[in-house]
């Protein structure tokens, strides 16, 4: 099976984090999450996935 790259932006909001969490479960891809953490944005929401991911903060 051939694994992609996948970038997901905005992924620390409620339905990026939970379109992770798919991909997670549900793929052999490899994630990169990209993610400026504004008022919307929380790490807590895939904090449970950080070992899985690629984690990219603006700065």
């Amino acid at each position: 099976m051939i694994s992609d790259k996948m970038l997901i932006t905005g992924d620390e909001g409620f339905i990026g984090s939970n379109f992770v969490e798919y991909l997670l479960n549900n793929s052999q891809d490899e994630i990169f999450v990209f993610d400026k953490l504004t008022y919307a944005g929380n790490l807590k929401n895939l904090e449970c996935a950080l070992d899985n991911i690629t984690f990219i903060k603006e700065a």
